[in-house]
């Protein structure tokens, strides 16, 4: 786990839209205690951000409701919080349960999917690895030895794998249509 002042730059940085967490900051502290009634935020991505960031350092994964679930990964734990919309525009806590029915390992973090996300610097560094020619191995393990570690990078290397197989087949997409189009010609 990052200590504290390593921590703050951390979290402030930017959200899984790659959009910041509007104007509202919070300490380690506040993280790790969690969303508590009556707290309020500037909007609701930046509850859903504050309360995700929460839930991975404690070590449980968490949904919006209305989105798909898989019932083979769930566990039936009751944890959630309600929010409402407030006339200037914010979002206040109003109701938080906080039981859990299951055992939290923060370290584990890593292989929940919402806590999963490549991000745009690690993005940038796996494209320019493969444009060198570097393979996708010997790029995560490059890129795992100057972050420190596999927790910093914050994906898996399956995550990463898959974005480089991604823009490759975008990258030979582009190519085959213009020599389609020279051919054409």
């Amino acid at each position: 786990m990052p200590d504290q002042d390593e921590y703050e730059d951390h979290v402030t940085d930017e959200d899984e839209d790659g959009e910041g967490m509007d104007e509202e900051t919070f300490t380690y502290q506040e993280f790790l205690q969690g969303p508590i009634e009556e707290m309020t935020f500037i909007s609701k991505d930046s509850m859903f951000a504050f309360y995700r960031e929460h839930s991975r350092l404690k070590g449980f994964g968490v949904v919006r409701k209305g989105k798909q679930k898989k019932q083979s990964k769930r566990v039936d734990c009751k944890v959630q919080i309600n929010v409402v919309l407030l006339h200037d525009g914010s979002w206040r806590v109003t109701k938080v349960v906080g039981e859990h029915n299951h055992v939290l390992d923060a370290t584990l973090s890593l292989f929940i999917p919402s806590h999963r996300k490549v991000s745009n610097s690690l993005k940038r560094h796996l494209v320019a690895h493969d444009i060198a020619g570097l393979r996708p191995s010997k790029s995560i393990r490059l890129l795992e030895v100057q972050d420190g570690d596999l927790e910093n990078l914050r994906c898996s290397p399956k995550d990463c794998r898959n974005y480089i197989l991604q823009q490759m087949r975008l990258r030979t997409l582009s190519t085959d249509g213009k020599a389609i189009n020279i051919f054409l010609s």
